[in-house]
């Protein structure tokens, strides 16, 4: 196990937004190995829109290769000084992929390639 910490600071303040820690278990290994990576990996997949162009939204998305990534499961928490997101409160948030009683916590290693933009009518249902 290899514990990290990690902060994130305000660019123009300095002033903290987040912190966290995070414990690495086991070792890395395919996605079909981690069955709680599933609905995940769906928010992943899904096209950024962006008004341009007058108001037409274009879209992109990360084309991930899920194929070939490698996951590690992780055991940590957040602690969120500042809600810089809509819908995100200041707090803790506890992460551990053994645990149903708290988020799913993984590192994942994905190639990845970002595919030209496209109009948001071009986007086919799921």
């Amino acid at each position: 196990r290899s514990e990290n910490s990690f902060s994130v600071h305000h660019l123009l303040t300095g002033q903290a937004i987040l912190s966290g820690s995070v414990i690495h278990q086991g070792e890395p290994g395919p996605v079909a190995d981690f069955p709680a990576f599933t609905p995940i990996e769906a928010m992943l997949r899904q096209p950024f829109v962006q008004p341009v162009f007058g108001g037409l939204p274009i879209c992109s998305y990360l084309n991930f290769h899920f194929a070939e990534a490698r996951i590690q499961v992780l055991h940590g928490r957040m602690d969120f000084q500042e809600a810089y997101l809509p819908g995100l409160s200041v707090g803790s948030l506890a992460f551990d992929a053994n645990n149903q009683a708290t988020a799913p916590g993984f590192e994942v290693s994905v190639p990845w390639d970002l595919p030209a933009p496209f109009f948001a009518g071009q986007i086919k249902p799921a």
